[in-house]
């Protein structure tokens, strides 16, 4: 009589997601009709696989100075991975932008930064 003893390893997989890109922030200082969205790179320890780009998300908040309500469109916009800012020109004055960004990568979207709020005054 021939016993044959097989094992069957069971693996499970998760994805840990890259960090969020820190610090973040909004400025006009270039001209009165830009405003440039920028962060610090990821350090390679905090990335999860290899660095795509990055994915900015941002919406207009006020215009004119009055706050928007919720209607407004969320716009989205990749940024090549060498690059660690997002400018958003022709903007009238009194507007203002909400925006944050998290790193894309091989392994997929990581967490978003917090929201930075800029505006053109």
């Amino acid at each position: 009589m021939l016993l044959v003893l097989s094992s069957i390893a069971s693996f499970s997989f998760f994805i840990v997601r890259s960090a969020a890109p820190h610090p973040v922030t909004a400025s006009f200082h270039e001209s009165p009709h830009k405003i440039t969205f920028s962060w610090q790179p990821l350090l390679q320890r905090e990335l999860n696989g290899q660095l795509l780009g990055y994915k900015v998300e941002y919406e207009m908040v006020a215009l004119g100075g009055v706050k928007l309500g919720t209607s407004s469109e969320l716009l989205t916009e990749i940024v090549p991975p060498e690059e660690n800012a997002f400018l958003l020109i022709n903007q009238s004055v009194y507007t203002m932008f909400r925006f944050k960004v998290a790193a894309m990568t091989t392994a997929g979207q990581g967490n978003f930064s917090e929201d930075v709020t800029g505006g053109i005054y």
